[in-house]
């Protein structure tokens, strides 16, 4: 889980010429991290980093970082991944809400 924060919080990506600056399938895995409660070594996230973090202060990145992201931010980059789009857009729709939801858990 502490890989998938810190590729969350420091990958550099862009699907096409102006498209999402983040990769939905990392923000994907988070979210299904975080709904199984798993805990992220700590060390991994003060060694591993650009800079080091704890899981409180990575998970407050996080926040920060999920508020700016769209729908189409995440679409664009899970529509292939998955045959079904409605739980493509269900997953999307529910996104926002959930994170919040498990943040609670890790701060």
């Amino acid at each position: 889980m502490a890989g998938k924060m810190l590729a969350c919080l420091e990958r550099s990506f862009q699907r096409g010429k102006e498209g999402a600056l983040i990769k939905g399938r990392d923000f994907y895995d988070l979210l299904w991290f975080m709904q199984k409660q798993v805990h992220p070594l700590e060390e991994k996230l003060a060694r591993d980093g650009v800079k080091a973090y704890t899981t409180r202060s990575a998970m407050l990145a996080l926040q920060e970082k999920v508020e700016a992201i769209t729908k189409n931010d995440l679409s664009v980059d899970l529509m292939p991944l998955f045959e079904s789009t409605v739980f493509v857009q269900s997953w999307v729709d529910s996104f926002h809400t959930n994170f919040i939801d498990y943040l609670q858990k890790y701060l």
